[in-house]
């Protein structure tokens, strides 16, 4: 049960991208008032997870083969396994599926255990015996098959929704509008409400319906309400397009309501809806099984846990509606604390946003190759499409309105507008609803994911500059997702076998290594975090006080840092501090994140500042190429410097370090010089500051001869000499660089 709960925590922190995604990405509110409506969706779906509960029961094991030991074991192993594998693609911000992570754990420690029952009971001759695959079969077609759906309905639905409405959204939507919402909202409300209400707690609610009279009398028949709505649904559905219609064009007219704005409202409180109800299983299934199975052993009388078969998993069960509402509320206190699902819904709108922004994924031979064939196949397709169709097309298409005014307004452009937003949630909410209805634990992140990327598609948001970095981006998920399955089976696996030899022991033990994992990775992604925090106040501090006040302070506080690390080296050189270095390393490994973001965010900068930037753009190309090459030039000193002391080699000799020493002391005088003038804005001393720089590589160059010539009477080993070499080459770099620096100050000050 302890685990029950934290595999929600982590489930949710992985799963909340499915259904917050397209209100974020939007823009549609604050942050504070999507989680409320997902929180509601969420409390209200749990309601109808029932059906789906069933799948970790006996969807995937024969579990009248399994005695209480062995079942537990299974369930303890897959739990363990699930909340570790989880929590690590947390961290590194990757959405992967925890429909694919709890089947393939199931399946692997169920195995495991089937194994050792073979081989010690001679009734059983094969696993087919031990598991469900029909059903198995089933599942894996339903969520491999929601795959190639998703992509597809998504692509096409957006292009034609595009096709109608443009990216000038305001025009269409005054007559088409209440059309498009009713639609989109009849969908939601058809598929969520009436085909997933079989596995709700209100399927069996009994109602009154008037039958057909007899001898004059009307008759009537009790039906449950799920059976009604089945009977009902195309009654339903008309009806319920023409009322919303009505109420949307009603409020359009009197109150200027933005349909496409309450739609994915609603459509984010359905999605988050269908993802309780049909992912609920994956992380309190097992142990609602688990659970059931102690109940039921205990009820019997001193009873060998080894000879007690759990047939009574095959029976129908329904789990107390307190256990749903508390696993609910576990839910939704994890969605409005948790960081790590923040990680993992940037990482769904990098790839889908329709402006290019940053790219977060390198490319690779496979996606390189798969955007040529797309480019081939788009030529081929040019020449067999009419030209008036093309031009229509594109002219429906052109986003160029939207795209100038999102960089001129100085605020952040929304990842996608509200009409991808809504085919996003009403697509993904129908598809999952399905899934749920016919008791198939769909992955909801394939499905909401791939959505998002054929809607992406439709909009032409992959341009040239961006589509391969994306479909690297879309190939690295993908894979993740397969590895998943992977991992998943072998851990559980492994699990189980060393749950199997060690028992309790083993566990408590496992328990212990989760623990420690938990804070690893929470160390990590605080890390990685922290470095795009940083960049996110600095950025921030730039808008505030202008970019000449900001690389003004980024200057100075850059210099200081070259002081105090080009000391922290050396020393570390001259005491052989191991420690010391490795700090060295690391402080610079954050400052070279940090310097490397800032270069890859000058375009976004710099339309965000477009006040300033005629005066003030090329100024900060100029600092921030600067302030890179300095800080890489630091890398190429701490590196060699650590790898000297890793290695054990021979120490530098004293002269060599009184050689570096004196260097150390030239450059920090020189820092002070150079950080005065900065300060004072006066530029006076800039003519004295560079012949202060010639005097220093002048000594730069009698380092080196001082340095062949102890080569040349053998007085220094070759590891020394390489190490010496190096330092001062960059140490020459730097001072170069420093004086760059100021010049470039001394201009944009005038």
């Amino acid at each position: 049960m302890i685990f029950a709960v934290v595999d929600l925590i982590v489930g949710v922190s992985n799963d909340a991208v499915n259904f917050i995604n397209s209100a974020i990405g939007s823009n549609a509110a604050p942050i504070k008032i999507i989680l409320l409506i997902a929180a509601l969706g969420i409390l209200v779906g749990v309601t109808f997870s029932n059906g789906m509960m069933e799948v970790a029961r006996n969807g995937l094991i024969n579990p009248e083969h399994f005695n209480f030991a062995e079942i537990m074991l299974i369930f303890v192993a897959v739990m363990i396994t699930d909340v570790i594998l989880l929590d690590v693609f947390n961290t590194y911000g990757m959405p992967t599926s925890t429909s694919i992570s709890i089947i393939f754990e199931l399946l692997g420690a169920s195995i495991a255990i089937g194994i050792f029952k073979i081989i010690e009971h001679a009734e059983y001759s094969n696993i087919a015996q031990l598991i469900n695959l029909k059903t198995t079969t089933h599942i894996f077609t339903g969520i491999f098959l929601s795959i190639f759906i998703s992509i597809f309905s998504g692509l096409i639905i957006q292009f034609f929704s595009r096709l109608a409405f443009t990216f000038n959204l305001q025009l269409r939507m005054k007559y088409l509008g209440a059309v498009y919402g009713g639609i989109a909202l009849t969908a939601i409300i058809y598929f969520i409400l009436v085909n997933g209400l079989g596995g709700s707690t209100y399927a069996d609610v009994v109602i009154i319906k008037a039958g057909e009279p007899y001898m004059g009398v009307l008759s009537c028949k009790a039906i449950s309400l799920s059976q009604y709505a089945k009977d009902m649904s195309w009654q339903i559905n008309i009806i319920s397009f023409l009322i919303w219609t009505s109420i949307l064009q009603l409020l359009m007219w009197l109150s200027k309501i933005d349909i496409l704005k309450t739609t994915v409202f609603i459509g984010t409180f359905a999605l988050a809806m269908a993802f309780a109800s049909n992912d609920l299983v994956n992380f309190i299934g097992v142990p609602m099984a688990g659970y059931e199975s102690y109940v039921d052993y205990i009820s019997q009388v001193k009873l060998n846990p080894n000879n007690f078969l759990m047939e009574s998993l095959n029976h129908p069960f329904k789990s107390p509606a307190t256990i749903l509402v508390v696993s609910g509320l576990v839910m939704v206190i994890t969605l409005w604390t948790s960081k790590k699902a923040k990680t993992v819904v940037k990482t769904s709108l990098d790839l889908a946003r329709q402006e290019e922004g940053e790219q977060k994924f390198s490319t690779n031979a496979l996606a390189r190759g798969i955007y040529r064939q797309a480019l081939r196949l788009n030529i081929v397709l040019e020449k067999y499409i009419p030209s008036r169709i093309q031009a229509f097309v594109r002219k429906q298409f052109s986003n160029t309105q939207k795209q100038t005014k999102g960089s001129t307004s100085g605020k952040e452009v929304p990842a996608f507008d509200m009409l991808r937003a809504s085919v996003n949630l009403v697509v993904a909410s129908i598809i999952i609803a399905t899934g749920t209805a016919n008791t198939i634990p769909l992955s909801t992140t394939y499905v909401t994911f791939l959505v998002l990327i054929g809607t992406s598609l439709a909009d032409n948001a992959w341009g040239r500059d961006s589509a391969v970095y994306r479909i690297s981006g879309v190939i690295w998920v993908v894979s993740g997702w397969l590895m998943t399955a992977f991992i998943a089976f072998a851990s559980a696996f492994g699990m189980a076998v060393l749950f199997h030899f060690t028992g309790v022991y083993g566990i408590f033990g496992m328990s212990i290594f989760t623990v420690i994992i938990f804070y690893f990775t929470h160390i990590i992604h605080k890390k990685n975090k922290g470095a795009k925090d940083k960049f996110a106040i600095q950025q921030e501090l730039l808008e505030q006080i202008g970019v000449f006040e900001s690389c003004n302070n980024k200057i100075i506080s850059t210099l200081e840092f070259i002081k105090t690390e080009t000391e922290n080296i050396l020393n570390a050189l001259d005491t052989y501090d191991r420690k010391l270095i490795l700090t060295s390393k690391n402080h610079i490994r954050e400052i070279t994140n940090e310097t490397k973001l800032l270069k890859k965010n000058v375009h976004l900068t710099l339309s965000k500042t477009n006040k300033e930037t005629v005066h003030y753009g090329l100024y900060y190309v100029q600092v921030v190429d600067h302030l890179r090459e300095l800080v890489h030039s630091l890398d190429y000193i701490v590196q060699p410097a650590y790898e000297h002391i890793e290695n054990n080699h021979i120490k530098l000799s004293k002269q060599e370090r009184e050689d570096l020493l004196e260097l150390n002391q030239y450059l920090n005088e020189f820092i002070k010089g150079l950080t005065k003038e900065i300060n004072l804005r006066k530029y006076l001393q800039v003519e004295e500051l560079i012949e202060e720089q010639q005097q220093i590589l002048d000594f730069i160059q009698h380092i080196r001869q001082n340095q062949v010539d102890r080569i040349c009477t053998n007085s220094t080993k070759s590891k020394s000499s390489l190490l010496v070499f190096g330092i001062v080459h960059e140490y020459n770099n730097i001072v170069l660089q420093l004086i760059n620096l100021l010049k470039s100050q001394s201009n944009f000050n005038k």
